[in-house]
């Protein structure tokens, strides 16, 4: 008897156990950190969502032309009106063990939008901290969270 249904491919499927499924995931998010790590600056890579770090402790609830709030990114991420490929990549930074963002605002909202965990960012990769990154190194928790100032409704 056959091990599983056939493919399209004529391959068969493997049915795997939530712990396997678990390891395979974090395997392949191991194999993203260190193409990020072996990276030329400048270069595109995908990292999952759940890597990525903040690097400031608080952000502003609109984009750096002020014009446009979060919210509406975020609400337009969620409904589908916008895609992820419609948003500039995010500049990261390889620190310690995790991958720390330049670019918060943008990262708040894909962590604010539904998107799962798992999701795969589009990132452009810095070898060095640039001044403009090491002025927005201001976060207090590891880059695990971030504070919302100014007017809430932008958010």
């Amino acid at each position: 008897m056959p091990a599983g249904p056939v493919g399209r491919r004529g391959e068969r499927s493997v049915i795997l156990t939530p712990a396997r499924r678990d390891g395979a995931i974090a395997a392949a998010e191991l194999r993203r950190l260190r193409a990020v790590e072996s990276a030329k600056e400048g270069d595109q890579k995908e990292v999952l969502l759940k890597s990525l770090l903040y690097s400031q402790d608080s952000i502003m609830g609109l984009f750096g032309d002020r014009k446009r709030r979060l919210k509406e990114t975020r609400k337009g991420l969620s409904e589908g009106s916008i895609k992820l490929t419609d948003i500039p990549a995010i500049s990261v930074i390889r620190q310690g063990e995790g991958v720390v963002s330049a670019d918060n605002r943008r990262l708040w909202v894909f962590k604010h939008c539904g998107m799962p965990p798992n999701t795969r960012i589009p990132v452009i990769v810095k070898k060095t901290m640039d001044a403009n990154f090491r002025r927005k190194s201001t976060s207090k928790t590891g880059g695990l969270t971030v504070a919302q100032r100014g007017n809430q409704d932008q958010f």
